[in-house]
């Protein structure tokens, strides 16, 4: 598989004795310091011959930038990282065409591709691929970082894009640095709707239940939900087949109480729920907001 993940993409190419290796991220945010120097450590640990049982061959494992960075920061769009491939013997790999190595994708291959692959250094299935996912590692870091605020981004000169007017209250409702990066996040998310979240849009959408104003995809307490009213701290979820799975369910679980904390209620629905019974699932958002409602206006009512 050369292609991996949704919010943050990783493609890995390049072949071991081609000349050269690397990967294409997508997703990042623009603005994100990204020095030579913070790859280095990681590289060495992945360099071959300085270990046993690890390959002799020796590269310098420099990153070099080809897109995507510009005076040291990511500008947005994909960045492209390759690898040059300096120290090759591909004559040592001649006799594999006949003989392919026990433990090795060689055999593999050579049947999937007919003989047509790059066999010399084991091609697109060496170890030497990994060099991109280890310089995916370091940005991916960086992300994570970025997201404790341990790591922020320079403020900008003026208002933060997409920030709405300073004086509308909760429209900004994560930190400036979970927002950076959620928000460039959230846009991919509405670009590629899924079809019972789009139709639910058209719903929710210019007020149209309880003239209450819900948005999609807005960051809020370092997650992205699919819908959020933040008038009434309501989220709105609809759920994919995925869900069901266990681990997933923690994690839901988790989410749930954590925005607890943060004073949201939150209602769920299955795909097959919005696209099937949709004026159900309408009824059930127009009781919630209700009872939300009441409930703040209970909890801001002065004591007796």
């Amino acid at each position: 598989m050369n292609a991996f993940g949704q919010l943050f993409r990783v493609q890995i190419f390049g072949e071991s004795h081609g000349e050269c290796v690397g990967v294409v991220l997508d997703g990042l945010p623009a603005g994100l310091e990204v020095p030579v120097a913070d790859f280095l450590p990681d590289m060495e640990r992945r360099k071959g011959g300085t270990q046993k049982g690890a390959t002799p061959r020796k590269e310098d494992d420099i990153p070099i930038f080809k897109s995507g960075v510009f005076n040291g920061r990511t500008t947005g769009f994909p960045v492209v990282i390759y690898f040059e491939n300096k120290n090759t013997r591909s004559g040592d790999y001649e006799k594999l065409r006949d003989f392919p190595r026990p433990g090795h994708a060689d055999f593999v291959a050579h049947k999937k591709f007919g003989g047509y692959e790059d066999y010399r250094g084991g091609g697109h299935f060496s170890a030497r691929l990994t060099t991109g996912l280890v310089a995916a590692g370091v940005i991916a870091k960086k992300l994570l970082n970025l997201a404790d605020k341990t790591s922020p981004l320079p403020e900008p000169s003026g208002p933060l894009p997409g920030r709405g007017e300073e004086s509308t209250p909760g429209y900004m409702t994560s930190t400036v640095n979970e927002w950076r990066i959620l928000s460039d996040f959230a846009k991919q998310n509405r670009k590629n709707a899924t079809e019972a979240e789009a139709l639910l849009w058209e719903e929710l959408r210019n007020r149209k239940i309880e003239n209450c104003k819900f948005r999609r995809q807005h960051p809020v307490s370092g997650y992205i939900p699919d819908f959020v009213c933040i008038e009434r701290k309501l989220v709105i979820e609809i759920d994919g087949g995925y869900h069901n799975n266990a681990e997933q369910q923690q994690y839901d679980n988790v989410r749930t109480e954590w925005l607890a904390e943060y004073g949201y209620g939150l209602i769920r629905f299955t795909n097959n729920e919005v696209l099937q019974e949709k004026e159900r699932v309408v009824s059930r958002i127009a009781e919630a907001l209700k009872k939300r409602a009441h409930l703040q206006k209970a909890e801001s009512a002065p004591p007796p």
